[in-house]
């Protein structure tokens, strides 16, 4: 898992040092594996998908090289690959705000009933 990014969350969340939030990053992981689990693959498809999208439209313009100017051909490579990158930063910020919203929820009660 992404505990390094979880203790930065875990650093703004509860205000804690750096020990202290790789100490909580780990309790974290431990007490909630299914959340950050679900958070970390749905995004890692979401941004392998967008990778795919990514490589197939830049290499769209790369077949009509013989035909095209090279200076174009640039210009379009750069403007999926700024795309590409906007989108990847969106999608790793919504990540950490998943991050922050399991932070934030309060672990879950033990079967038993009683605090551990």
């Amino acid at each position: 898992m992404r505990s390094i990014a979880l203790a930065i969350v875990v650093v703004v969340v509860e205000e804690r040092d750096a020990i202290g939030s790789l100490a909580a990053a780990i309790d974290t992981c431990q007490s909630r594996t299914g959340a950050l689990l679900a958070a970390t693959v749905w995004f890692s498809i979401a941004r392998l998908t967008l990778l795919s999208v990514a490589w197939a439209v830049a290499l769209f313009p790369l077949a009509f090289a013989a035909l095209l100017p090279g200076k174009l051909l640039l210009a379009a490579v750069l403007l999926v690959y700024a795309l590409y990158r906007s989108i990847a930063d969106f999608l790793a910020t919504g990540r950490l705000a998943a991050y922050t919203a399991i932070v934030k929820v309060s672990p879950p009660a033990s079967p038993s009933g009683f605090a551990s």
